[in-house]
């Protein structure tokens, strides 16, 4: 007698297709970053400016990186840490705490900033004293650029994600994990769909622009697509 696939199984068969297919859409034409310029083409021209990079054509380079920003409202946060240091390699160092000031805004925190041995040496500076003073003021601006309730409703899907993972690993044996995921992980894994489906719909793609964090939405549609 031929198998049959269940009809629960091809409804969430269903579903990850649906959550592919938004994810697909969302992220190919850019919406994650900005609604009106094409941010393929930013990673076209950030991957030029690292190929200058790998050159070692470091102010080319950096003028490439500069290039880039005045195009766009939106820069990563990666791309702004890149400039900073690049800017000190060249021994610019107004345009290094330039940049600094930039990457507080974009979302490097002050501790983490100073935990940087590269850019350690810009402590020293007497202009490292402005960096403290408007931390304050700098931080703020980037807290206003997120979406906190959206951020906080995908870090709990995460916690809920991680919370079931768990699960699995304290069943012994596979027949154990098997009916965990059956019985548990497929239904979560169902009702973390809908939230999903419902947030790109509503928000596009949660990235490092709308929440700050590309890690945690990342994680949570590896986990949702992939596993029962």
């Amino acid at each position: 007698m031929p198998y049959t696939i269940p009809l629960a199984t091809l409804e969430m068969i269903k579903f990850k297709f649906i959550v592919i297919s938004l994810v697909t859409i969302v992220t190919s034409t850019g919406f994650q970053a900005n609604d009106n310029l094409d941010y393929k083409e930013y990673h076209k021209q950030i991957t030029e400016a690292e190929k200058l990079l790998s050159e070692e054509q470091f102010a080319d380079a950096l003028i490439r990186y500069e290039q880039i920003f005045t195009l766009y409202d939106f820069v990563f946060l990666r791309d702004y840490m890149v400039a900073s240091q690049l800017s000190l390699y060249l021994d610019d160092k107004t345009k290094a705490f330039k940049y600094l000031k930039e990457d507080i805004k974009a979302g490097w925190e002050l501790k983490d900033l100073k935990k940087n041995e590269f850019l350690k040496v810009l402590q020293r500076e007497p202009k490292w004293i402005t960096i403290e003073q408007s931390y304050g003021n700098l931080r703020s601006q980037y807290g206003k650029s997120i979406d906190r309730d959206l951020r906080d409703k995908v870090r709990l899907m995460f916690k809920k994600d991680q919370k079931k993972a768990m699960g699995v690993l304290f069943r012994i044996g596979n027949k154990a994990q098997e009916r965990y995921g059956t019985k548990k992980f497929a239904p979560h894994s169902e009702n973390q769909m809908f939230k999903l489906i419902e947030i790109l719909n509503n928000h596009g793609y949660p990235g490092e622009k709308t929440i700050g964090n590309d890690i945690l939405m990342s994680t949570l549609l590896v986990t949702t697509i992939l596993y029962p």
